[in-house]
């Protein structure tokens, strides 16, 4: 129980820190559908490697600065330019393409792999034996 309960804490956490469901709801087309104006390319990005920055803008005129777009831009776009964009509820400052976003299945691996390590080691150590096996480990 506790091995199982562990494992599933930190999937949670890492599902949160990487902002798995707005990238999983993006990928399904839920979210506001707008226009990501293309600003520069920021190398700071939060999954590692380089990502561009720009502003997203609502069919109703809601303007979000610095946001980050999560996909690959598509061919000969560059700054200024405006693409199609997906901005999920709850994601704070991302916006993804709004066909085809693969960004949910890394965090997915990430996530299913910390929560196997962490219930492995909650498993070899005392807490994940059975009552009688702990009572004898503790001999």
């Amino acid at each position: 129980m506790i091995v199982g309960a562990g494992a599933a804490a930190a999937m949670a956490v890492v599902a949160g820190a990487l902002g798995l469901v707005p990238a999983i709801e993006a990928a399904s087309g839920q979210g506001t559908a707008g226009t990501f104006i293309v600003g520069s390319e920021v190398c700071v990005n939060h999954r590692g490697g380089c990502g561009w920055s720009g502003t997203f803008q609502s069919p109703d005129g809601v303007t979000v600065q610095h946001v980050t777009y999560d996909g690959t831009l598509p061919a000969n776009a560059g700054g200024g330019s405006n693409i199609p964009a997906i901005e999920p509820a709850g994601a704070s400052h991302i916006v993804y393409p709004p066909h085809g976003s693969g960004a949910w299945i890394d965090d997915l691996v990430l996530m299913v792999l910390v929560g196997a390590v962490v219930g492995f080691l909650l498993w070899i150590s005392p807490l994940g034996l059975g009552d009688h096996q702990a009572a004898d480990a503790i001999v």
